[in-house]
């Protein structure tokens, strides 16, 4: 390919440089070949096939945006698109666009330097993506031989349950930590996993994992609020329930996902914010632990939901994830404080410290001394991956565990991070580090991993 064709959406006045710098005339690997001042979200993917166009340069402010639309749309495309978001440099919705899985954001205004930056960025990008695109959240990376390394492990010492993730502030990793770690158990521990994506502020865990389900935890709760209303009493039945868990490896039928709200006005709708919403998660978690090995459930930082509220106190175990700073352990205790005052145990929660440099820097808390502050046990820490790898996974759409676990050669990073993902994973199904051992044999380093609940 020449070059990459890109649809814009916003204010031709004030994108009018992108569109005269990335004019079809021009001798850029990226050219602008159509331009409109209102996004249309039913139409997008049809504009897009029918003009072949491999990028969408998008402005916030546009008529009509819908990130989540846009982000759901690039899901059920049938060729690879890259989703390129533009606002205004410093403001909430710059930030935005960041955390939510575009593929680059660019600042406003636009400078030339901004526009070479465009050109320079988006053809290796657009490159690399193409090689992923249509191979799901697995394909066919996760070696074969791993069912006969669990044949051959230990199979006790070990029960079902449920894992609630959670964190003080947004952007500390709880997703990715409980994204990968439900695949780890899945796939390397070959283990029956749901993963249900009960944030209540946005469910994101389906870009991470490429899901093009069409609906989400709130159809679940309206499911049940419904069977609720006709007089159901007891343990629901399960078709409540399983018609919403979405199978993320059709030809393993380990991992499920309970994709989480589509929209942020979802969560105050009666099933998900009245007393029958902690019902259903009451219900739902029962369920799904008699049913499954294990549950993750994935929460956003406002603890002041019922849903939320519900998740925690019906766990087994709550896991603790925040950076390695003294302000996010400051959030913590206040955070933990707040937890006790609601009713909810501190004994079950554990702490993982993430984003952790191979090298600590001064005075910077270290998994022992963190959880020592907080009264906590401690679980385990992720170190920092400096290839990105780990980072891009909300981009590519396909879990870092998935795409690595099976590949020769690793860079040290992600080898290490892989590692981190076992010994997490190992706290809840111990022969995870006799598998992982086995199926590595041949991969590089075979030293043994050291196991077990940790202490305070």
């Amino acid at each position: 390919m020449e070059y990459l064709n890109a649809m814009q959406l916003g204010d031709p006045v004030k994108l009018a440089m992108l569109a005269s710098e990335l004019s079809l005339s021009s001798n850029h690997a990226v050219r602008i070949i159509s331009t409109s001042a209102l996004m249309d979200v039913p139409s997008i993917d049809k504009q897009l096939i029918a003009s072949n166009a491999q990028v969408l340069i998008v402005d916030s402010g546009v008529a009509g945006f819908d990130l989540n639309a846009l982000l759901q749309k690039k899901l059920s495309l049938p060729q690879p698109v890259l989703l390129v978001g533009l606002a205004p440099a410093g403001t909430g919705a710059f930030d935005n666009l960041v955390a939510s899985g575009l593929d680059k954001v660019y600042p406003l205004p636009l400078s030339p330097a901004t526009i070479q930056q465009i050109d320079n960025d988006l053809p290796p990008l657009f490159e690399k993506i193409s090689k992923e695109w249509g191979r799901g959240a697995f394909g066919a990376v996760i070696p074969q031989a791993l069912g006969a390394a669990v044949a051959a492990s230990t199979q006790s010492g070990w029960k079902s349950g449920s894992i609630a993730v959670i964190s003080p502030k947004g952007g500390s990793g709880k997703t990715s930590t409980s994204v990968e770690l439900a695949v780890m158990l899945s796939q390397v521990g070959q283990l029956r996993v749901v993963l249900a994506d009960m944030n209540m502020v946005s469910g994101h865990d389906r870009f991470f994992l490429g899901a093009s389900a069409q609906f989400s935890v709130a159809n679940a709760a309206m499911t049940y609020k419904d069977w609720v209303t006709s007089g159901g009493t007891g343990s629901p039945p399960g078709s409540i329930f399983e018609p919403y868990l979405y199978s993320i490896d059709p030809d393993r039928k380990k991992l499920f996902l309970l994709p989480g709200i589509i929209s942020s006005n979802q969560a105050s709708k009666e099933e998900l914010s009245t007393s029958v919403a902690a019902g259903f998660v009451r219900d739902l978690m029962d369920y799904l632990k008699r049913n499954y090995d294990f549950t993750i459930v994935d929460l956003g930082s406002d603890i002041n939901k019922i849903v939320h509220d519900a998740v925690l106190k019906n766990a087994d175990f709550i896991l603790f994830v925040i950076p390695p700073n003294r302000a996010a352990l400051a959030d913590a205790r206040d955070y933990i404080n707040t937890l006790e005052q609601r009713g909810i145990s501190k004994e079950n929660i554990k702490l993982v410290l993430n984003n952790v440099p191979e090298t600590p820097m001064e005075n910077m808390p270290t998994l022992d001394s963190a959880a020592k502050t907080l009264g906590i046990i401690r679980l385990g820490e992720i170190h920092k991956e400096t290839t990105l790898e780990y980072e891009n996974t909300v981009n590519i759409g396909r879990s870092f565990v998935a795409r690595f676990v099976g590949k020769d050669n690793n860079p040290k990073s992600i080898e290490t991070v892989l590692r981190d993902l076992v010994v997490l994973g190992s706290n809840f199904f111990p022969p995870l580090g006799a598998i992982w051992t086995q199926s590595r044999k041949g991969k590089g380093e075979k030293k043994g991993f050291s196991f077990g609940k940790g202490n305070k």
